[in-house]
């Protein structure tokens, strides 16, 4: 299970670093989406349900959220 969990952590930092620095897209737009990313996960964590806000003692959210 903790591979499972480190791979996808891992996978996902090797897109985004892939995103950054390989891709073809110009640099506004390699900042942008990953600023949208975030603004993203905060404006849905201030908005999502009791439940899931507190469910797995707070990492509910988190988890399911971040691609893996």
């Amino acid at each position: 299970m903790v591979f499972g969990v480190l791979g996808g952590v891992v996978g996902a930092l090797v897109i985004v670093l892939w995103w950054l620095f390989f891709s073809r897209a110009a640099w506004v737009e390699r900042l942008g989406a990953i600023a949208l990313m975030i603004v993203a996960l905060y404006a849905t964590s201030r908005i999502i349900d009791k439940s899931i806000a507190t469910g797995a003692m707070g990492m509910l959210f988190p988890s399911w959220a971040i691609p893996s």
